[in-house]
């Protein structure tokens, strides 16, 4: 049995790909616009500038949370994944084996700085490894795993619950 495709998130999906792209192509440009604004010998053209990287890189922003709101609502929809066995051992494969193999790379990859650098650099490091993030951009798939591991509860308290239970969980906020 084939799940129907929703074309919303699909709408949503391509909105927030391009999102991530303009986040990524203005990140290098935003600390040093972030600068110039702040710096006052500036002339107008470099703080005009300044500002529409600044827009450009804030009204992409709501991508990461769609992207975050995506995945849960996809996973959550699938009654299949209530079973924990299964979904774990295929979520496993599919997310959690090449995040440990990406991470032992990139720890691999930092090793030989830290003996070539500064002591900070080895502790920097043990703490990257201890907080789960070997490379700064790999905190989105160690979160992802956070929100699979959680998903079977999720989907069996969703179903176990009835509407109005779930209003009235809402309405005693």
């Amino acid at each position: 049995m084939f799940m129907k495709r929703e074309n919303n998130y699909d709408l949503l999906r391509i909105l927030s790909t391009f999102a991530v792209i303009m986040i990524h192509v203005s990140d290098s440009w935003f600390s040093s616009a972030v600068n110039q604004i702040t710096e006052y010998n500036t002339n107008i053209k470099d703080i005009q500038a300044s500002f529409f990287i600044c827009f450009y890189n804030s009204i992409s922003r709501f991508a990461v949370p769609c992207f975050i709101m995506l995945s849960g609502a996809l996973i959550i929809s699938n009654s299949k994944n209530a079973e924990y066995k299964k979904f774990y051992a295929k979520t496993f494969a599919k997310v959690g084996v090449p995040t440990v193999i990406f991470s032992l790379l990139y720890i691999l990859y930092r090793l030989p700085f830290c003996f070539w650098g500064e002591e900070k650099e080895i502790i920097s490091l043990l703490k990257d490894i201890l907080k789960g993030s070997p490379m700064y951009h790999m905190w989105y798939l160690y979160m992802l795993i956070g929100i699979y591991a959680l998903t079977p509860i999720v989907i069996r308290f969703k179903n176990s619950i009835t509407e109005k239970t779930f209003y009235n969980l809402d309405s005693r906020s």
